[in-house]
């Protein structure tokens, strides 16, 4: 038998077996069995000389071969079985499945009386992002006034002059493009009915705009370089102008986008504008800007009336729990999956049992909320807590030394509301959500004008084993900048895949190294055609989540979107003459594109490297690999609309990513058949 790869008579010059960084224990082809059975042979069987393919003993090995094949390549996996059982022991489990956020803009009927509730969890659907047949519900998850009226009409005042602006202008510049104090913005409402209670504005920005700005914490507050902007809302009651309240403002002044909800008095009547009695009455909001500036004058790319934002997720509510069988009655089950853990809220009946024996106490005042711990192995005997599986949907209880013992019961375990859902089937177009789940008085539609963003599936096993060991090594702490681009992705709400972190970069000052910062740049998934750029309250999730959970006392963290260098590829490649050339090209554009991918692009297929060089040759190498394509006699890059010369690599700026655009591919035939 020939001598394992790690002992000293394999030799010096024998590299160890590796599949993924892991060692290989065994060969596992059957061919290596029967190589390994014949050379035993002269010295156990000497006087077997016969090998020819109708012997026995030849059929015996072969079959051996097979045989012996599957168990070794079991085997084989123990090192990734040992890690995979070691990371469940410590604690370190996939990331769960999040869910695709989408803004909603819904519609009321003309006669509706007054504005319609629309509830927080008030459901639509969609066409799914992935092949899958069953529709996508998004929930709303705050209260709506659908007030019956439509934008009709766009103002700007400066002094007392008002300058009328069409409803479908684009962009919409409330401010002007030098904003100052004293200026305003007006939206005219046309309907027969005055909307009631409260008011919703989104203000949606372009997607080719700028990307958001970087997003520090953690610092020390200096004294801001500009006074921030402060804004008034008013509405015009006839002749008079009135002020609202602003119960919240997600827009932050108007410094991005977001939605903006006000308040609303009983009485709002129809009225022109001061010194423009020949108009036709409309209900007029306005917006002053009081004082502060603007870093950049608001842009938006348009402004929409009756505006919710929404989960792509399902409200459960009180689901009774039944106990997992041989779960020693500490061990439920949730119905539906994946459960949003932040959603969930466990309630548990501790009446005593001879009290309710059919378990009819249900919402009595003996039901008690129990709390969600991430390790119950840090909890105490009295503790009334529990832990989630969030993918399978498992609830587990304390055993009385670690965490509260579960009272005896029966049906007495409920779930008083949680959400399931998440993942990239969320991820639906603009204008996908075009149905109610269920019809509400005088409610007409919904609709999302942007896409959806986030939807991430569950992390892969191979991932989570790819993340385990870096995790441990972290402890939750970040003392590297990998620790900071490792926990990024942990970032509530922020919905990143990557990210990455330098220390001593502060991106508004490019070029200096600047003690004590940590510039860190998420990646989010690829929505739409243009390259993945996280939103400004993604940057905001980050950058306050590890300046407040991981980073040490003092350490600034700046969230920035990452900056992209735009690819395209011209390549000639030769196919057999009998080979399809539109499948040819198909393949090669998707190879490139693959290989390029900011997520999943690069030589490990985790994503494109940050400020990682592209090269030439590692290219045309890829691409003799796909199936037919017998040479590449031609590839040129062209980076930001310069094409390099032939044969010649890209090295990106530093901390930059790649984007592959559309890319010229040219077939050539080889000669003869």
């Amino acid at each position: 038998m020939t001598a394992p790869w790690w002992t000293p008579e394999a030799g010096p010059n024998r590299r160890p077996r590796l599949r993924d960084g892991a060692p290989s224990l065994h060969p596992t082809a059957a061919a290596d069995v029967r190589a390994e059975l014949a050379a035993r042979i002269p010295a156990y069987t000497p006087e077997w000389t016969n090998f020819r393919p109708d012997d026995a003993g030849v059929a015996l090995v072969r079959l051996f071969g097979v045989q012996m094949e599957a168990v070794l390549k079991r085997l084989d996996r123990m090192p990734e079985k040992a890690l995979g059982v070691f990371l469940d022991t410590y604690g370190i489990e996939a990331l769960p499945a999040s869910p695709a956020a989408a803004l909603l803009v819904f519609k009321a009927m003309d006669s509706a009386p007054r504005s319609v509730f629309v509830p927080s969890g008030f459901g639509v659907q969609a066409d799914p992002a992935d092949d899958s047949d069953d529709p996508v519900v998004f929930e709303t998850t705050r209260d709506l006034y659908a007030a019956p009226a439509v934008i009709d009409q766009f103002a700007a005042q400066v002094g007392k002059a008002f300058t009328t602006l069409e409803a479908d202008a684009s962009p919409i510049v409330p401010f002007g493009p030098e904003p100052q104090a004293g200026k305003a913005f007006l939206v005219g409402l046309a309907g027969e009915r005055a909307p009631t209670t409260r008011l919703s504005l989104a203000f949606l920005t372009r997607d080719s705009d700028a990307p958001p700005a970087p997003v520090s914490a953690g610092a020390p507050a200096p004294p801001p370089a500009l006074p921030a902007p402060s804004l008034a809302w008013e509405l015009l009651d006839g002749g008079r102008f009135k002020p609202l309240e602003v119960i919240s403002d997600s827009a932050a002044a108007l410094t991005s986008g977001g939605i903006v909800e006000l308040g609303l008095p009983k009485q709002w009547r129809a009225g022109t504008l001061p010194g423009r009695g020949d108009e036709r009455p409309l209900r007029w909001l306005r917006v002053r800007l009081l004082n502060g500036q603007y870093p950049i004058a608001p842009r938006f790319e348009a402004i929409h009336l009756n505006a919710a934002p929404a989960l792509a997720a399902v409200s459960i509510r009180n689901e009774v729990l039944e106990p997992v069988k041989d779960g020693d009655g500490r061990i439920f089950r949730l119905a539906r999956t994946p459960v949003l853990a932040d959603s969930l809220v466990i309630e548990v009946d501790e009446s005593p049992l001879e009290n309710d024996p059919f378990g009819v106490a249900e919402g009595s005042e003996q039901a008690v909320k129990w709390t969600r711990i991430g390790d119950l192995g840090l909890a105490g005997p009295n503790d009334r807590v529990y832990d989630l599986d969030p993918a399978a949907g498992i609830v587990r209880f304390g055993d009385g030394v670690n965490g509260a013992a579960i009272p005896r019961g029966f049906r007495h375990v409920r779930a008083r509301i949680y959400r399931a859902g998440g993942g990239r089937r969320g991820a639906v177009e603009a204008e996908a959500i075009d149905s109610l789940a269920r019809s509400l008085p005088f409610l007409q539609s919904a609709v999302n004008p942007k896409p959806a963003t986030g939807g991430v599936d569950p992390e892969p096993y191979a991932a989570t084993l790819q993340r385990g060991p870096e995790t441990i090594r972290a402890r939750g702490r970040a003392v590297t900048a990998a620790d900071y681009a490792l926990l990024a992705k942990r970032a509530p709400g922020a919905h990143i895949l990557r990210a990455h972190a330098v220390s001593g970069l502060h991106p508004n000052f490019p070029g200096a190294a600047i003690p004590g910062v940590v510039a860190v740049f998420p990646v989010p998934p690829v929505t739409g055609d243009g390259p993945p750029t996280p939103s400004g309250g993604a940057l905001r999730a980050v950058a306050e989540y590890l300046s407040r959970e991981v980073a040490p006392m003092g350490v600034e963290v700046v969230a920035a979107p990452p900056a992209y260098h735009r690819v395209r590829v011209a390549v000639t490649v030769r196919i057999a003459a009998s080979a399809d050339a539109g499948a040819a090209i198909t393949a090669v554009i998707a190879e490139i594109n693959r290989y390029l991918d900011p997520l999943a692009g690069g030589e490990s297929g985790r994503g494109w490297p940050f400020g990682g060089a592209l090269r030439f040759q590692r290219l045309t190498r890829r691409l003799l690999g796909l199936s037919g394509v017998r040479a590449v006699p031609r590839l040129n890059l062209i980076a930001d609309g310069i094409r390099l010369a032939a044969c010649a690599d890209f090295q990106p700026e530093p901390n930059r990513l790649l984007w592959p655009e559309s890319h010229e591919v040219f077939v050539e035939h080889e000669e003869g058949s």
